[in-house]
């Protein structure tokens, strides 16, 4: 989430503030907005209604992949 958060504009991180009715000091700097974001379940409510997942088939940011160490070279590039 925060990587996501991260590649907002600044703008765009004090609308979503804004939106869930959140304030901000006027010189809030963008890791202070996204910490306040984080910190927020209405700024995490209002997020989620601006920007949709699009990504609805990729598995969860936390999913682990499997291991390709166990398969030998023969088994990947045949």
């Amino acid at each position: 989430m925060e990587a996501k958060l991260k590649a907002l504009k600044v703008v765009d991180l004090k609308q979503i503030l804004s939106s869930a009715n959140v304030s901000a000091p006027a010189k809030s700097t963008k890791n202070d907005l996204i910490a306040k974001i984080l910190s927020s379940k209405q700024a995490l409510d209002a997020y989620a209604k601006l920007h949709p997942p699009d990504d609805l088939l990729a598995p969860p940011e936390e999913y682990e992949y499997p291991s390709l160490s166990r398969f030998s070279r023969s088994d990947i590039c045949s």
